[in-house]
């Protein structure tokens, strides 16, 4: 900077003034590219670290989801890894409670007729082959137990009149467990809304049991 002040002064005084000119201009000319380069650059670096920044995060996302999806599956895995051995379902039972239910048209032979539907549109793939109280006995050595499932309901009523009080709940496994996967809901209804109310929530549950069923066996 201060040559250039000091070139400029010499101008000024005419001496040598055409070779200061070009001299002076070469000079000027040179540090204002110089700048232009070098602010050029740091835009590049800043460019690049956001691209390097942007890639970091992205891997970091990838390797975080990657981290989650594999956990969740060991979970799964860890919780409902019996779901392999079974071959075939030979236990889907619909068990109804409450002094009322009978009065207001709640049948337990119906239910399981309908969770028996249920579970040939979620279970398509596998087997029903119904086991007798008799046959039951034969299923109690552990290697057979593990690969024949049951699907066991309850619904239970309670109330003189509307509004009644329902629990409704789904135990799932096989002859050795039967209870390795179970869903429940309670809630509050019009006496006459419980029979659509208790096909809802069988439907709901066998389908989110299928979910997990075939999740854990790599099917989905």
């Amino acid at each position: 900077m201060f040559l250039i002040f000091r070139l400029q002064f010499i101008i000024n005084r005419n001496e040598n003034w055409e070779l200061f000119k070009y001299l002076y201009f070469y000079i000027i000319i040179g540090r204002n590219v110089l700048f232009v380069q070098i602010n050029l650059f740091v835009r590049r670096v800043i460019r690049m670290k956001k691209k390097i920044i942007i890639l970091i995060f992205i891997v970091i996302m990838a390797f975080s989801f990657t981290c989650v999806a594999s956990a969740q599956k060991s979970i799964i895995e860890i919780l409902y890894g019996d779901f392999l051995e079974i071959d075939t379902f030979g236990y889907i039972y619909v068990k109804v409670q409450g002094e009322r239910a009978p009065l207001i048209g709640l049948r337990g032979d119906e239910l399981t007729d309908y969770a028996k539907l249920r579970y040939k549109n979620n279970f398509s793939g596998i087997a029903y082959n119904e086991i007798s109280s008799e046959e039951s006995l034969i299923f109690q050595e552990e290697e057979k137990a593990r690969k024949v499932g049951s699907i066991w309901f309850r619904v239970w009523i309670t109330g003189d009149s509307s509004p009644i009080a329902y629990f409704i709940e789904c135990k799932a496994g096989n002859y050795e467990n039967y209870e390795m996967w179970s869903d429940e809901v309670l809630g509050i209804c019009d006496e006459r809304e419980i029979n659509q109310i208790a096909r809802n929530e069988i439907n709901r549950m066998i389908e989110d049991f299928a979910i997990i069923f075939f999740k854990v066996r790599g099917e989905i």
